[in-house]
Protein backbone atom coordinates (compact mmCIF):
# COMPACT_ATOMS: atom_id res chain seq x y z
CA UNK A 1 0.00 0.00 0.00
CA UNK A 2 2.82 2.47 0.71
CA UNK A 3 3.98 2.00 -2.64
CA UNK A 4 0.51 3.16 -3.92
CA UNK A 5 0.77 6.14 -1.72
CA UNK A 6 -1.42 4.60 0.78
CA UNK A 7 -0.61 4.78 4.49
CA UNK A 8 -1.98 2.44 6.31
CA UNK A 9 -1.44 1.41 10.29
CA UNK A 10 -0.32 -2.14 11.60
CA UNK A 11 -2.34 -5.05 12.45
CA UNK A 12 -5.68 -6.48 10.85
CA UNK A 13 -8.48 -4.76 13.46
CA UNK A 14 -6.71 -1.89 13.80
CA UNK A 15 -6.63 -0.92 10.12
CA UNK A 16 -10.52 -2.41 9.33
CA UNK A 17 -11.65 0.26 12.13
CA UNK A 18 -9.56 3.09 11.07
CA UNK A 19 -8.81 3.53 7.78
CA UNK A 20 -10.91 5.26 5.61
CA UNK A 21 -12.44 2.57 3.01
CA UNK A 22 -14.36 3.61 -0.29
CA UNK A 23 -15.43 0.20 -1.15
CA UNK A 24 -15.98 -2.90 1.27
CA UNK A 25 -17.86 -6.14 1.82
CA UNK A 26 -17.85 -9.45 2.36
CA UNK A 27 -16.01 -12.24 0.38
CA UNK A 28 -18.95 -13.47 -1.74
CA UNK A 29 -18.71 -9.77 -3.69
CA UNK A 30 -14.83 -9.41 -3.89
CA UNK A 31 -14.13 -7.15 -6.92
CA UNK A 32 -11.74 -9.80 -8.72
CA UNK A 33 -10.75 -6.97 -11.43
CA UNK A 34 -9.43 -4.82 -8.74
CA UNK A 35 -6.20 -4.90 -5.91
CA UNK A 36 -7.95 -4.52 -2.44
CA UNK A 37 -6.85 -5.37 1.01
CA UNK A 38 -8.52 -8.47 2.26
CA UNK A 39 -9.24 -9.74 5.97
CA UNK A 40 -10.30 -12.51 8.01
CA UNK A 41 -13.36 -11.71 10.26
CA UNK A 42 -12.07 -12.79 14.45
CA UNK A 43 -14.03 -14.47 16.84
CA UNK A 44 -12.80 -12.61 19.35
CA UNK A 45 -13.98 -8.99 20.30
CA UNK A 46 -11.42 -7.31 17.89
CA UNK A 47 -13.41 -7.56 14.36
CA UNK A 48 -9.98 -8.55 12.52
CA UNK A 49 -7.70 -11.34 12.63
CA UNK A 50 -5.56 -11.28 9.89
CA UNK A 51 -4.90 -9.08 6.49
CA UNK A 52 -3.70 -9.79 2.91
CA UNK A 53 -3.56 -8.29 -0.55
CA UNK A 54 -5.22 -9.20 -3.49
CA UNK A 55 -3.33 -8.68 -6.81
CA UNK A 56 -6.25 -10.21 -9.16
CA UNK A 57 -6.94 -13.19 -11.15
CA UNK A 58 -7.19 -15.51 -7.80
CA UNK A 59 -4.10 -14.65 -6.15
CA UNK A 60 -3.05 -13.01 -3.40
CA UNK A 61 -0.16 -12.31 -1.04
CA UNK A 62 0.06 -12.21 2.81
CA UNK A 63 2.65 -12.16 5.51
CA UNK A 64 2.41 -15.28 8.41
CA UNK A 65 4.94 -14.77 10.60
CA UNK A 66 8.58 -14.87 10.52
CA UNK A 67 8.73 -18.79 10.19
CA UNK A 68 6.49 -19.03 7.19
CA UNK A 69 7.45 -15.42 5.58
CA UNK A 70 5.27 -13.83 2.88
CA UNK A 71 3.23 -15.97 0.76
CA UNK A 72 1.56 -15.91 -2.15
CA UNK A 73 -1.29 -18.09 -2.77
CA UNK A 74 -4.82 -18.99 -4.42
CA UNK A 75 -8.06 -16.53 -3.15
CA UNK A 76 -9.70 -19.63 -1.84
CA UNK A 77 -6.23 -21.29 0.08
CA UNK A 78 -7.00 -19.37 2.84
CA UNK A 79 -10.55 -18.67 5.06
CA UNK A 80 -11.10 -14.70 3.52
CA UNK A 81 -14.13 -12.56 4.75
CA UNK A 82 -13.89 -9.45 3.71
CA UNK A 83 -12.66 -7.28 1.55
CA UNK A 84 -12.05 -3.48 1.00
CA UNK A 85 -10.47 -0.98 -1.07
CA UNK A 86 -8.55 2.01 0.85
CA UNK A 87 -9.38 5.47 0.12
CA UNK A 88 -6.52 6.88 -2.24
CA UNK A 89 -5.66 4.06 -3.94
CA UNK A 90 -7.44 4.75 -7.54
CA UNK A 91 -7.05 8.61 -6.89
CA UNK A 92 -4.71 11.12 -9.35
CA UNK A 93 -2.05 9.34 -11.27
CA UNK A 94 -1.95 6.14 -8.83
CA UNK A 95 -0.53 3.36 -11.36
CA UNK A 96 -2.27 0.52 -9.20
CA UNK A 97 -3.76 -1.55 -12.81
CA UNK A 98 -6.85 -3.56 -13.06
CA UNK A 99 -5.97 -6.82 -12.55
CA UNK A 100 -7.55 -8.64 -15.44
CA UNK A 101 -4.49 -7.29 -17.17
CA UNK A 102 -2.10 -8.93 -14.54
CA UNK A 103 -0.35 -12.31 -15.78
Amino acid sequence: MAEAGVSMPSGASTQWKTVKWVQKGTITSIPRDKVCCLYRESASANPMQHTGVYLGNGYVMDARGSATGVIYSKLGSFPWTHWAIPEGLYDNNNTVPDTEDNT
